[in-house]
This record gives C-alpha cells, structure tokens and sequence, in this order.
C-alpha cells in the first residue's frame, strides 16, 4: 500500500504542546535516529500535504522548519483543547491529527485513514485497537472544531468519549494489518525515554534526512494565536 494522492488535499497537523513530564526534556526536541520528533515528523509529512501545522503551547522550537506555528489558545492547553485549536485554524476541509511523539508515523497508514475517510460520512476516521480508539493519529472533518469547543468549555477532555459529540468511523486494527500497515509501531508513542529506546528498537532501518531550511511562501514561521467562541 502507497500514499494516496488525497494527501495533497489535508493539513496534517502535529500536536507539541505536552509538558513531557516523564520524558524529561520536550519531546518534540528529543532526538531518535539523529533528528528530533518534531524534525523526523514534520519531515516524513511535509511533501505530501497541503499544509503542516504545529500546535504548540507558547514557543517554536526550530523556526526553519516549513511548518504553520499555531499557539494554544487561552484555556486550551490541554490535548482536547490543542486539537480544538488546531482544526479551527485549518485552511483544508478536513485534517490529520497527530502527536509529536508517535515517531513510527506511517505514510500509507495517513493514506488509508484519509481515503476511507473520503469514502464515509463520518465526522472522523479512527483507528481502534484493544486499549480503544487512537484520536492522536486521527482523520478529521474541519466542521468538528465548533462541537468539541463546546463540549470542552463544558469540561470535557477524555478523547476516549470523542464518540459521544461526533459520529466516528473506526477502523479496527486488523483491517490496518489486512492492508499492509504494521500498527505496532505505526501507532507506538514514547512517554518516557525508556519507551523511546523501544521504539526505536522497533522501527525498520532508514535513510537519515534533513528538511532545506526554505520556507514555502505560502507558509508563515510566525505562531499565531488561535482563539474559539466563549474564549
């Protein structure tokens, strides 16, 4: 399975905002295979979206990156509320959601998410596994930003209830292995150095690459603040 050519037409949009308690340092500058997540991440999306975001709580890391920087809004520095944040400042319809420290990330798996996606009607595409869904690395409908704004100034910020305000498509694990996507690591996120080194451990061999420092020109370094209703 290949990268679908949809691709093209979805931002994909990284969520970096975590205090990295347990990792110790910010995870989206923690190094794996020479380069730092946020670097490895946006590098494996960059030349097959329309757009990659960053959701950050108040700083850029490595402002040469060709990214859109976009700040938590006030009240939003949550997981709920950076994905809040993120998809009301997306410019395509619909979006790729995902963490900064999932490192396995999976082209053909973003592919598959987005063509089913396509294919439905559903407010998002989410892989779901034994522990749940996996709304970090999720395919969503720009319209969903306005429903989960509401349901988060209403307190709400278990993602694992994301079904109770949208009409989800899950996409069981099986059906990702059926069609050629190795989950295990695709889906793999490191809290901890220790799960780092064991991700890293599953991960396939790879050429080591950096991104040109050019910045497209449609494409702003500067973060932008980012603000919902009854903010």
């Amino acid at each position: 399975m290949t990268p679908t050519a949809q691709l093209k037409s979805i931002t994909a949009i990284i969520l970096a905002g975590g205090l990295s308690r347990r990792m110790g340092s910010d995870k989206a500058l923690v190094e794996l295979r020479g380069q730092s997540l946020l670097h490895r991440m946006t590098h494996r999306l960059n030349p097959h979206v329309a757009e990659v975001m960053v959701v950050t709580r108040d700083r850029i890391w490595e402002a040469d990156l060709p990214v859109r920087w976009i700040f938590d809004a006030p009240g939003r520095s949550d997981t709920w509320g950076a994905i809040v944040t993120g998809l009301e400042a997306t410019r395509t319809d619909y979006a790729f959601v995902c963490a900064v420290d999932m490192p396995g990330l999976h082209l053909p798996l973003v592919g598959y998410l987005v063509d089913r996606f396509l294919q439905g009607n559903a407010d998002a595409t989410v892989p779901e596994g034994p522990k749940g869904i996996e709304p970090l690395h999720a395919v969503y409908h720009r319209r969903c930003w306005s429903v989960l704004d509401i349901a988060h100034a209403q307190g709400q910020r278990r993602l694992q209830e994301l079904d109770r305000f949208l009409q989800i498509d899950r996409v069981p694990i099986l059906a990702l292995q059926d069609a050629g996507v190795w989950v295990d690591w695709a889906l793999g996120n490191a809290n901890t150095p220790a799960e780092l080194s064991a991700l890293d451990a599953q991960l396939p061999a790879e050429k080591s690459a950096r991104i040109s420092p050019q910045i497209r020109s449609d494409k702003s370094e500067s973060a932008e603040p980012c603000g919902g209703p009854g903010e």
